[in-house]
């Protein structure tokens, strides 16, 4: 479903903080129609859409509304000249920002 690298996990750890879990998703908005949605959260409602997994004692709290956007997406972590961020591995994505922070769908995501 969703993978994060081993890079990835302190800060996802440093994200969780005092939180309940770390929340994943996407919405609308940036220069390529998509923006991942990454934040803690305390609001952990199994009877909502959303999925709740849990990677290295991480608990995610997965976006029902936007699964079909982040589905097999792999959270990384990178650093470089343009600085220090998370970076996204997402095969559902036709192309994305040159920062990786927004994405379009391929068209076959919504079929």
């Amino acid at each position: 479903m969703i993978k994060a690298t081993a890079a990835a996990m302190p800060h996802l750890k440093r994200i969780l903080g005092k939180y309940k879990a770390v929340f994943f998703g996407a919405t609308g908005g940036g220069c390529n129609g998509y923006k991942y949605v990454l934040e803690p959260t305390n609001t952990l409602d199994e009877s909502s859409n959303d999925e709740i997994i849990t990677l290295d004692g991480v608990p995610i709290v997965i976006c029902g509304k936007s699964m079909f956007l982040i589905m097999g997406t792999e959270i990384d972590w990178t650093e470089d000249h343009m600085g220090a961020r998370f970076e996204f591995n997402n095969p559902v994505a036709a192309g994305q920002c040159g920062c990786g922070a927004t994405f379009s769908a391929n068209e076959s995501t919504y079929h």
